[in-house]
């Protein structure tokens, strides 16, 4: 459930991202409105679904957690980034920087996987 609300939110979010950047606004809404709104709230509440995803949907495959928790850290500076660029704030190479070497080490986490069948006693 949480993981549909994410990936809703994630999609509405990158739309007001775009119609930001491109300057087409055929819906008729505010510059601010869509920034704050569709950027801003509906990428934290994306973030926020995808962890409560990640710890409370019951995953269709093994998952490891640590290294979705990680990677979404990650993508916390990515999305900061984008926020201080479109208010031209300073440090956003750095938070681009630091998002994206987050990101690049959560790949490498590995958690070895816990047998399977239960009623081996040596597993």
């Amino acid at each position: 459930m949480f993981s549909r609300l994410s990936f809703g939110a994630f999609i509405l979010s990158m739309l007001a991202l775009v119609i930001l950047s491109t300057g087409f606004n055929p819906f008729g809404f505010s510059y601010e409105f869509l920034f704050y709104f569709g950027v801003i709230i509906l990428g934290v509440l994306g973030f926020v679904f995808s962890l409560l995803s990640n710890f409370f949907d019951t995953p269709k495959k093994r998952v490891n957690r640590i290294q979705t928790f990680v990677f979404y850290l990650g993508m916390m500076f990515i999305f900061a980034g984008i926020a201080f660029k479109f208010m031209h704030y300073p440090y956003v190479i750095h938070l681009f920087a630091i998002g994206i070497l987050i990101s690049l080490v959560s790949i490498f986490i590995k958690v070895k996987p816990k047998s399977e069948n239960e009623d081996l006693l040596d597993g």
